[in-house]
């Protein structure tokens, strides 16, 4: 079954159409191949081999698709989508991930460097502005379960700083105000484990005035 998956998925971003339609190549790959694929094998026994090789193929296929991506802004937009759903199912929110963290990380790494390179290109781009906070998030999350807390706090801190750009310029936008209070509470979980007790209740506080603001919202 995995392997008839990705014969499919391989043989359509081989068609010529590839320099034509690269974005929806990437979403094929990213949904077709990444999610219809390894969901479609993960209750099978013995699949986690399968599944490494769906996502191993995923990753072989967005490395060449990358690397001509140039100034291609919307394929290096679904790039960066597709990178971040495969470090999800590597070792991120996916309750059964493949246990891969480092993986994840190399994967988040690159959703992020894509990102950045968007929206130095259109500093505007809303959804770009979410999966790159989304991405600060996740590698914050991989850091701290991996036990490296400076790493953790400085992604969160990164995420905190475009979370308060975003609702600054847009205070009634639901997410604009999610965002800063998961970065807040997450950074008073951080200061709490590092003995900041105090920071840490200044951050857990900012949070939970963003969440009831939210509510208003």
């Amino acid at each position: 079954v995995a392997l008839s998956l990705i014969g499919g998925a391989a043989a359509a971003l081989r068609g010529g159409r590839m320099a034509r339609e690269g974005v929806q190549d990437v979403r094929a790959l990213a949904t077709t191949l990444v999610f219809d694929g390894e969901g479609a094998v993960r209750g099978l026994p013995g699949s986690l081999r399968a599944r490494q090789i769906v996502a191993r193929t995923g990753l072989e296929y967005l490395g060449n698709l990358a690397s001509g991506s140039a100034n291609d802004w919307a394929l290096k937009r679904e790039l960066a989508t597709a990178y971040l759903r495969i470090g999800e199912l590597q070792g991120g929110v996916e309750t059964s991930n493949l246990g891969d963290p480092a993986g994840a990380l190399d994967s988040f790494g690159q959703a992020k460097a894509l990102l950045d390179a968007v929206l130095t290109h259109t500093p505007n781009d809303r959804n770009a502005v979410l999966d790159r906070m989304t991405v600060s998030h996740r590698m914050s999350d991989l850091y701290r379960q991996t036990g490296r807390l400076l790493l953790s706090a400085k992604s969160t801190e990164d995420g905190l700083r475009r979370a308060e750009a975003l609702l600054a310029a847009q205070p009634g936008d639901a997410d604009a105000v999610q965002y800063p209070a998961v970065f807040h509470l997450d950074l008073g979980r951080l200061r709490q484990e590092g003995g900041d007790l105090g920071q840490a209740a200044r951050e857990i506080a900012s949070g939970v005035d963003l969440l009831r603001r939210l509510s208003s919202v």
